[in-house]
């Protein structure tokens, strides 16, 4: 009982100090907590299953335009390299594609073509370059799509920041480490203000 009376009142603190609701961010934490239980699941899960993945549907649609759009324009691929980093893409296989472009396309222009000769071993690779390249011929306006995905990524990043920071809080409020929490609590408010950065240039 005593842990609880402590956990509402530490809850009830950060709240405040990040000017979010109690409700918003007691969610924003089990949210977390059940995504960790969730991906541990879906590891075990995918390592007893022999089924290949589908890339595309295991990719967001942000991501896959993303990658579409920077084997579609040099200019594209040098605004997505300055602005984005292989990490910030959450399926490992879009990851591994983009860390081979970031590696490859450095400086130089890199067609799909080119792209896929690096994968050329693995076919489904090939197959979803192949796909996205053509999503992105059809798209009428290509820079605003740009814009709005990578809006969409950096918000996404800042959240899988986020998460993380309130798991470390809620593991160093139980150790009673008030100076770790401190420190994620000058992280969080760092998180905060790029995210009302990007909210304001979109």
């Amino acid at each position: 009982m005593q842990n609880e009376i402590l956990r509402s009142a530490w809850t009830k603190a950060l709240a405040k100090e990040l000017s979010l609701s109690e409700e918003a961010l007691t969610a924003e934490m089990k949210k977390n907590s059940s995504r960790t239980v969730l991906n541990r699941q879906a590891a075990i899960a995918r390592s007893a299953e022999p089924a290949r993945e589908n890339l595309s549907q295991a990719v967001s649609a942000a991501e896959k335009m993303i990658l579409g759009l920077a084997l579609e324009s040099p200019d594209f691929a040098g605004r997505i390299r300055e602005e984005l980093a292989a990490p910030d893409f959450e399926s490992p296989a879009a990851r591994k594609i983009m860390e081979r472009f970031f590696q490859e396309a450095s400086g130089t222009a890199l067609s799909a073509k080119d792209l896929m000769i690096l994968f050329q071993s693995e076919p489904e690779v090939i197959t979803f370059i192949s796909q996205v390249s053509a999503d992105v011929e059809v798209v009428a306006d290509k820079e605003k799509v740009l814009s709005d995905c990578l809006v969409q990524m950096k918000r996404q990043r800042i959240r899988t920041a986020r998460g993380g920071l309130l798991a470390q809080m809620a593991t160093a409020e139980k150790a009673g480490d008030q100076g770790r929490i401190n420190e994620f609590k000058v992280s969080l408010h760092e998180l905060n203000k790029r995210e009302k950065k990007i909210n304001e240039k979109k």
